[in-house]
């Protein structure tokens, strides 16, 4: 049987509050405001927005950022973000890869001009 999920609205009061329950390895807070997202606590206090969507069937799970580098509001803007690349069938995590070889391609090519035009 799945578990009833735990939806406020989130806000910093909340988020500060939040901790991850006793013997437990990870709990969710989803908020309201955007269902997509979600604080996630772990045991060792650590505290993470995620975003959770289905894509084709599956689901999707991403991590956003840890509570000491997103403000709410952030947070939300950017599991938003990610809710419209989903619905229109685009797989963030595939974007995400996409970008991260583009970015070490254009290092490579620049170090290979560098290298180039350095006298030999």
């Amino acid at each position: 049987m799945k578990q009833q999920a735990n939806r406020v609205c989130l806000t910093a009061g909340r988020v500060d509050a939040f901790t991850c329950p006793t013997g437990k390895p990870q709990a969710f807070l989803w908020d309201t405001d955007t269902p997509t997202l979600a604080l996630q606590p772990t045991p060792t206090g650590r505290k993470t927005y995620i975003f959770e969507s289905r894509l084709n069937g599956a689901t999707i799970r991403i991590n956003i950022g840890t509570l000491a580098d997103w403000p709410i509001e952030k947070a939300r803007t950017k599991a938003q973000g990610l809710k419209m690349l989903v619905d229109g069938g685009t797989d963030p995590r595939e974007v995400e890869r996409d970008q991260q070889t583009a970015a070490v391609e254009k290092k490579a090519a620049a170090t290979g001009r560098t290298a180039a035009a350095a006298p030999g």
